[in-house]
């Protein structure tokens, strides 16, 4: 007798938590989480309406054919209902993926613009890291003694070693470079230690040059010394 009414209170419980979006996602970022928000919104109060729907049906049913004595009488359906709610969910859902479609393929197919703003995405577990590019629209690195790194979108380095002290004069830094181009500038460490920086063919002892390294696909590496002009 209870079970109805708790179902319904349920129901309608859940069903406010979700309208009023009390927790709700942030605000997007890009035109694409515009669409994306949109089309959850359109997913989420389509399926709301069938959830909110069959649910408080699904009480009457608990109410309406609740144990008050009777036999049981035995029942096989309706082959047309059934055909009809299950042909309203499949095309409810085809039209729920082809409205997506779009969506996904204007993140996979359509060119970024030409003013488009380079970004660094790291993927964790439930959470994403973005590193944003500098006013000169590069992205780079830069370490606590003043050596920087300005690296290519498909580069690769790995930081092996770096210890730094401003008043000491046993500093060390092992950079390990794999894939890409990198112009970088010695720091502190170049002058008061050992900075070195590994490639596939070699590692190279830095002492206050401004080289710049490209490492190609077949893993040749091309170096050069950039001259400051004064």
């Amino acid at each position: 007798m209870l079970l109805a009414p708790i179902l319904w209170i349920l129901t309608i419980a859940i069903y406010i938590l979700f309208a009023g979006k009390f927790w709700w996602f942030p605000d997007p970022i890009s035109q694409h989480g515009i669409a994306y928000d949109q089309q959850f919104t359109i997913t989420l109060a389509v399926t709301g309406v069938i959830f909110f729907i069959s649910q408080m049906a699904l009480g009457w049913a608990i109410f309406r054919y609740r144990s008050n004595g009777q036999a049981v009488e035995y029942s096989h359906g309706n082959n047309k209902l059934e055909v009809l709610w299950t042909s309203a969910a499949a095309f409810l859902f085809v039209g729920l993926v082809l409205m997506g479609s779009s969506i996904w393929a204007g993140v996979h197919f359509e060119k970024a613009p030409p003013d488009a703003i380079e970004i660094q995405v790291l993927a964790k577990q439930f959470a994403w890291a973005f590193r944003y590019p500098g006013p000169d629209g590069k992205l780079g690195v830069a370490f606590a003694d003043g050596s920087s790194f300005n690296v290519s979108a498909n580069a690769r380095m790995e930081v092996n070693e770096f210890v730094y002290d401003p008043h000491g004069h046993s500093n060390a830094s092992l950079m390990s470079l794999s894939k890409g181009t990198f112009t970088f500038i010695a720091g502190e460490v170049a002058h008061t230690g050992s900075m070195k920086v590994n490639t596939p063919i070699g590692t190279m002892g830095i002492r206050g040059t401004a080289p710049r390294v490209e490492i190609l696909n077949d893993g040749s590496v091309k170096f050069s010394t950039l001259i400051e002009e004064k």
